[in-house]
């Protein structure tokens, strides 16, 4: 197995960061990561090795009656950061930042609703979703982008739900996940039929990625089985690493199953094999709670030993896995022809 040793030990525990289930450490472009720190939000610059509090006015005194931060998300050009906040005394805002100008660029609400999750933009960063939570149901709430930001969609959907993400292909595509269904919507539409993703012998979901690189492909994880959707059809029911998938993420075309401190690589295709294996990356850690890849997938960040932030190099990992798959391949046909 190749092993990197070139993580960068950043300690951020002594900083407050927030830990969030829909991922802690989130990219702003392609060299600023920003994570929740308390009730704000810091960024850092790979560039500068500088950090700052983003969002002066939220240190005002309206953000007083904040109680939390739930999720944060980014759109991939980077302009706008939506944070989901609960304010007092139980109601969910869901602000969205310009990250030029460092003001907000409008507050949402919905009556139903006392909390957001799963907040996700679309590709194109034209719609924003997030998942509420109320008292009442658990329903999507879809927003369209503009000068002017607009209610798109709202609907009610199982109390099981756990996550909501856009098609990268078609924003008006949503994906309903839940712990035991999987649905799609279109969100155009008037009836909004929620499309149920029929899976044999397995009722109970973990993790999910679309692969923006390759259109119609989803996968799902449950403890060590991986599960290839193409074109809301299941293709492909697996055990590809033979323990428990912790973390389950994809950027382009890279597939990255997380497991016990290591990194397994794929390269995702748009026919059978679907996902083919370049090799296990052992980071040289005890547990990798967050890994965010990079927009444009040259590196990573992994949240790690509940107290380190570390950045990979991606194209570095690549050739240790390339080489030491080279390795193997001549020990192979050196010891065949010993045998032979």
């Amino acid at each position: 197995m190749a092993s990197y040793t070139g993580l960068r030990l950043e300690p951020v525990t002594a900083l407050g960061v927030n830990v969030l289930p829909n991922g802690t450490i989130h990219w702003n472009g392609s060299r600023q990561l920003f994570y929740p720190v308390g009730l704000h939000i810091r960024s850092f610059s790979l560039e500068t090795n500088q950090m700052q509090f983003l969002f002066p006015e939220r240190f005002e005194a309206g953000c007083a009656e904040v109680i939390k931060i739930c999720d944060v998300c980014c759109t991939l050009n980077g302009q706008f950061i939506a944070i989901s906040e609960v304010f007092r005394p139980n109601f969910g805002v869901l602000s969205i930042y310009d990250t030029e100008t460092q003001v907000a660029h409008v507050h949402l609400r919905h009556a139903d609703v006392q909390k957001f999750l799963s907040v996700t933009f679309s590709n194109d960063g034209g719609m924003v979703a997030a998942l509420g939570f109320g008292p009442e149901a658990t329903r999507v709430v879809v927003w369209k982008m503009g000068r002017q930001v607009s209610l798109a969609a709202s609907f009610v959907v199982p109390s099981s739900t756990k996550g909501v993400a856009f098609d990268p292909q078609d924003s008006f595509r949503v994906l309903i996940f839940g712990s035991t269904q999987i649905s799609t919507v279109l969100i155009n539409t008037i009836d909004k039929i929620q499309k149920k993703i029929e899976i044999d012998k397995i009722s109970n979901y973990e993790r999910f990625c679309f692969v923006s690189a390759v259109s119609g492909l989803l996968l799902v994880s449950t403890e060590d089985t991986l599960i290839t959707i193409m074109n809301d059809e299941v293709v492909e029911v697996s055990k590809p690493i033979k323990r428990k998938i912790e973390l389950l993420k994809s950027v382009r075309n890279l597939v990255f199953l997380v497991s016990e401190g290591t990194v397994y690589f794929y390269k995702a295709n748009n026919c059978a094999p679907f996902l083919i294996p370049l090799g296990p990356l052992d980071l040289n850690v005890k547990n990798i709670s967050d890994f965010s890849p990079s927009p444009d997938g040259d590196l990573a960040v992994a949240f790690h030993d509940e107290s380190f932030v570390g950045l990979l190099d991606l194209n570095v990992a690549l050739k240790l896995l390339k080489n030491q798959k080279d390795v193997e391949e001549n020990e192979n046909m050196k010891l065949n022809k010993e045998q032979q």
